[in-house]
């Protein structure tokens, strides 16, 4: 490596992500790498933390400490790599002088920096889900996405198979995630690093997957990057202390709890949560049901008090890689012989009609030959947002009109993740973990009277059974 200086040195805050990483001792004194101390390394929390510079000077000790290694910058557009103060042109300040001798080339067109000796940083971006395939063929030693929580957790899975090793001398590959509270991935960031104690230690934790991976989170504050405070005299602390609280608690405090375009901030843990107790036989019973294979398929069973109005949501499903019967035999499995549910009410998609060996039939056929009948709920997504709105809110006698059994746990983890869609800010932004916001809202579609003698049992030709069986359900005659 030739004998010149990068003007950049990291503060402790962001030493110790370095350390972590195994690479201050080769920093320092020029020691050969340790082992990273974990697969996935989080860095982040509060806005002015130091982050983006973290990444590019990790990127460099990299590149020097593993000659030949290939190393790959995210975010979720270009426009943020490019933009004024950007990792692009931070990167061109940084490495001026290593350009200037000869050490490092820029590629303008492919937004790559290739180093005298053979390591290669790279910029990207994937801005829509399908351009994670532009890395199909790609492999990086060390993965930096830069405000994760920018992605959807599918997307994130994806690019960490592109994290492997290219030379003999990296010891493991590492991803490093860097963030602030907030955004369509914050509900896969919060539960995989900020919710795993105590901090600045490496742990396995279990992936959507349901497979352990070693993580580790290093929470980083403006108090840790003094450079940025000196250098405004501190009026940027005291720019987000003007903000609204809500912007205030996610960008000054790193509060994991409410952040920016949350969509329900009604929602609070310690009252919307409760644990599980026998309800009253008399409460009509219905369900929601989002359908999903590779996606997760996710239901709830929710009981209504008919004196106050509030909801309880007992029970749920969710789970990916069901098959629609399997998902008709969970529910039927699910509900006790006597529990009596007035309507099953589910993605009105479901009763798209798909050709198969001849037969033409749709998912609401296949949960029907399984004995579980379903009922179009209400699809209108702006209402839906509204209703449950009202239903976070306090009844008369001060308590919440939704109270969610703990053994929710899906539905409790993704709620209050959820943000609003840039295009429409009144609706939910689809490209989060939505399944569990779906299910349950289809399961608020107003109960539909059922005609007079349609609540008995019938006998009907099911012609997927290719023999009689039983409806029931209170199905009204459109549905049979």
């Amino acid at each position: 490596m030739p004998d010149i200086t990068v003007p950049w040195w990291p503060q402790p805050r962001q030493a110790e992500l370095i350390r972590a990483a195994g690479l201050l001792d080769t920093l320092r004194t020029g020691a050969p790498p340790q082992k990273p101390q974990a697969r996935v390394i989080g860095y982040g929390g509060a806005a002015g933390g130091g982050k983006t510079d973290a990444d590019l000077g990790l990127a460099f000790t990299w590149a020097a400490a593993y000659p030949g290694s290939q190393i790959a910058f995210f975010r979720r557009t270009f426009t943020e790599l490019e933009g004024p103060d950007g990792a692009i042109q931070r990167a061109h300040e940084l490495l001026a002088p290593l350009r200037r001798a000869g050490a490092a080339k820029w590629n303008g067109d492919n937004h790559r920096w290739t180093f005298a000796w053979g390591s290669v940083l790279q910029f990207c971006h994937c801005q829509t889900a399908k351009d994670v395939f532009n890395y199909q063929s790609a492999r990086f030693d060390l993965l930096l996405i830069d405000e994760a929580t920018h992605f959807p957790w599918p997307m994130v899975d994806y690019l960490m198979t592109r994290n492997g090793p290219t030379v003999d001398s990296v010891l493991q590959p590492l991803a490093v995630f860097t963030t602030n509270p907030g955004n369509v991935g914050h509900g896969w960031y919060k539960t995989q690093f900020v919710d795993v104690r105590p901090w600045g230690q490496p742990h396995d934790v279990l992936l959507p997957s349901g497979e352990p991976e070693r993580h580790m989170f290093i929470l980083a504050k403006l108090d840790d990057n003094p450079i940025l405070d000196r250098r405004a005299s501190g009026e940027y602390r005291q720019t987000l202390k003007k903000r609204d609280p809500v912007t205030k608690q996610a960008l000054l405090d790193a509060d994991w709890n409410i952040f920016m375009g949350q969509v329900f901030k009604e929602w609070r843990e310690d009252r919307h949560i409760i644990k599980p107790m026998e309800l009253p036989a008399h409460h009509p019973r219905f369900m929601g049901i989002d359908w999903g294979y590779a996606s997760p398929f996710a239901a709830y069973w929710r009981a209504k008090d008919p004196d106050t109005g509030r909801v309880y949501v007992y029970r749920e499903a969710y789970d990916v890689g069901l098959t629609d019967r399997r998902q008709a035999r969970l529910i039927r499995d699910m509900t006790p012989p006597l529990e009596k549910i007035r309507h099953r009410y589910a993605d009105p998609s479901m009763w798209t009609k798909r050709n198969q060996e001849d037969m033409t039939f749709s998912t609401a056929d296949e949960y029907a030959a399984e004995g579980v009948y379903l009922t179009r709920a209400d699809n209108d997504r702006l209402t839906r947002v509204r209703k449950l709105h009202t239903l976070l809110a306090d009844l008369p006698d001060g308590r919440p009109g939704l109270l969610v059994f703990q053994t929710c746990v899906e539905l409790i983890r993704t709620l209050p993740a959820l943000v609003a869609d840039p295009i429409r800010p009144e609706d939910v932004d689809t490209d989060g973990e939505d399944h569990a916001y779906d299910a349950l809202t289809y399961s608020l579609t107003p109960d539909r009277p059922v005609p007079p003698g349609k609540d008995k049992v019938l006998v009907v030709h099911d012609p997927l059974l290719g023999r009689a069986r039983r409806s029931g359900d209170g199905l009204g005659s459109r549905d049979l």
